[in-house]
């Protein structure tokens, strides 16, 4: 099939067209903003981009999809010409990634305000260090990945749960379109205020996504989190919890931290897991990695998750701008970190 991406130079759609791609798809695309690295990454792949937005261009190549980028809206000459006619279709690039490659995998989607990105790119990098060949699709520049996109052989693929909208002609939450076999939300506060009214307008996206975990699925929810717990119940699957408490089925317990980094152990129903030491800082990592750990195990070994090795979080390196030293002298220390909601500055403050 010819797919053609309107919009695709943005970190999810030019991911989003490697792996069609990658899946042996004719894949094309547009944008007003076409610039490295997105552009250098498309073109090794053989992938024409066109710089503008021209909707006799569409009508030229006649693509049998255009896929339309979130960032897109009324009165961009391409989406202009796709709403006046019938014979190419459209969708949303979650609505793509639901028909065209989850389909026939096992989706693991990780959701909540806080730490999707970094949670995702755990759970992949610990099903490949197991030897699962999962894909995954990251909203970020993973350290230890070989990309932010792979399609991989094995059932698995890990993708972030947004719970930002899909398209200007589709308001639900991208993660609506997902497919969760293993859910986690990690933590759920008001954000977006551009799309959601209040808090409660948020949980009413979040329950929704709950609805889609079939029976044989799993939830993993932070137990230490009133906005989470408060989503449920949730007693049409399987239901787990992480946290410090010691009510929670997978606990952190024992966290240090230091120059060099942190420390922590896991205890999975009342018995040792793993002790980690890793170079991430922050309790909040701490977290990400317990909730990824679960997710990743529950996946590749359900009966037995104590049995998924953890030792390679050792080596973990993390996701670029996520507390990135940028220079350093005896008297300076300059960092960047990509927190912008309040609680995730505060954490990533604490955490330094």
């Amino acid at each position: 099939m010819r797919f053609y991406f309107s919009g695709i130079c943005g970190t999810a759609m030019g991911n989003g067209a490697l792996l069609l791609k990658e899946l042996g798809h004719e894949v094309s695309g547009s944008d007003c903003s076409v610039y490295p690295p997105m552009s250098d990454v498309l073109a090794a792949a053989g992938i024409p981009v066109y710089d503008s937005f021209d909707a006799d261009r569409v009508a030229k190549l006649n693509p049998d999809y255009v896929v339309i980028g979130n960032a897109l809206s009324r009165g961009n000459p391409e989406i202009e010409f796709l709403l006046d006619q019938s014979a190419i279709k459209y969708l949303s690039l979650p609505e793509l990634f639901r028909e065209k490659i989850l389909s026939n995998r096992s989706p693991i989607v990780l959701a909540g305000t806080h730490g999707k990105t970094t949670t995702s790119t755990i759970a992949a990098y610990l099903l490949d260090q197991n030897g699962n060949d999962p894909g995954w699709l990251i909203g970020g520049v993973p350290l230890d990945l070989s990309s932010g996109a792979q399609l991989g052989k094995g059932r698995a693929f890990v993708i972030e749960g947004d719970e930002y909208d899909s398209a200007f002609f589709d308001k639900r939450s991208k993660f609506i379109h997902y497919r969760p076999k293993i859910a986690t939300i990690n933590n759920l506060e008001f954000d977006h205020a551009d799309i959601f009214r209040d808090l409660e307008d948020v949980k009413r996206s979040f329950r929704h996504f709950l609805r889609l975990i079939p029976s044989s699925g799993y939830l993993i929810l932070n137990g230490d989190d009133s906005n989470v717990l408060d989503l449920l119940p949730a007693d049409w699957t399987t239901v787990y919890k992480v946290g410090l408490g010691a009510g929670n089925d997978l606990v952190i317990n024992d966290f240090r931290d230091s120059e060099g980094g942190s420390s922590f152990s896991l205890y999975w129903k009342n018995k040792l897991w793993a002790e980690i030491r890793w170079p991430l800082h922050g309790l909040f990592n701490a977290r990400n990695a317990a909730m990824a750990a679960l997710a990743s195990s529950l996946s590749a070994r359900p009966s037995n998750p104590r049995s998924f090795d953890l030792s390679s979080l050792a080596k973990f390196q993390g996701v670029r701008r996520r507390q990135d030293l940028l220079f350093e002298t005896e008297k300076v220390i300059l960092m960047e970190d990509f927190a912008h909601h309040p609680t995730a500055v505060d954490a990533a403050l604490q955490s330094i």
